[in-house]
């Protein structure tokens, strides 16, 4: 997997898969995929060792308001997450 974003350190990308290892930290990454189109945004994840797995579809206008992304998050690693 190659890095997504240099701003985004520990989030790489390769194959259709995205792995993101700021949302679960001690678990080691989650690995899943992302995607949007006008109006919702999908977010599909398992936990790195594979016992959890959360797939969430959020309303969104052209872009997901800020209030919206950290709500998904808290839902991701509510559901991804072994400690909080």
């Amino acid at each position: 997997m190659r890095p997504m974003n240099p701003a985004r350190p520990g989030r790489f990308y390769g194959l259709g898969r995205e792995s993101n290892g700021n949302t679960c930290p001690s678990d080691g990454p989650i690995v899943g995929h992302t995607g949007e189109v006008v109006g919702y945004q999908t977010l599909s994840f398992t936990s790195a060792d594979g016992k959890r797995q959360v797939t969430l579809s959020v309303n969104t206008g052209l872009t997901m308001p800020d209030e919206a992304a950290k709500a998904a998050m808290k839902v991701l690693s509510t559901a991804l997450c072994r400690a909080q």
